[in-house]
């Protein structure tokens, strides 16, 4: 089962998400939230109602907050690299302006995945 929950992108949003997702039947067997503070929220509202991490839910969040390294369990993230992001565009914007055609140029960045303890394999689903 798929499904798509709308969020406000903060721990509260998170935390509305987290009071949904619980009550779903058949609940989820993992969540990937758009962002840290989501996951965060969404893992405050299972812990909240007894559940185990990742044994109920697994919980992924997007971006690799500081804060993900600090919550119990870690929070598996994926790192979009902002300082090397922000290195290339700052390097790029003053290229851009020093040469004489102002072509842009292509760069890759690719994520890494921070493997926390909000993961892991994924338990059976019952039958509905």
């Amino acid at each position: 089962m798929n499904f798509r929950l709308e969020g406000d992108s903060h721990f509260d949003g998170g935390l509305a998400a987290g009071t949904t997702i619980v009550q779903l039947k058949p609940m989820p067997t993992a969540v990937v939230a758009m962002n840290d503070l989501t996951a965060i929220g969404i893992m405050k509202a299972v812990r909240t109602r007894g559940m185990d991490i990742p044994g109920d839910l697994s919980v992924t969040g997007y971006d690799f907050i500081q804060m993900a390294q600090y919550t119990s369990p870690s929070l598996t993230t994926v790192d979009l690299k902002r300082d090397l992001l922000g290195r290339i565009a700052a390097d790029s914007l003053h290229d851009l302006f020093a040469s004489a055609t102002h072509m842009g140029q292509e760069y890759i960045v690719v994520p890494e995945l921070r493997l926390g303890q909000s993961t892991g394999p994924p338990r059976p689903v019952p039958k509905a």
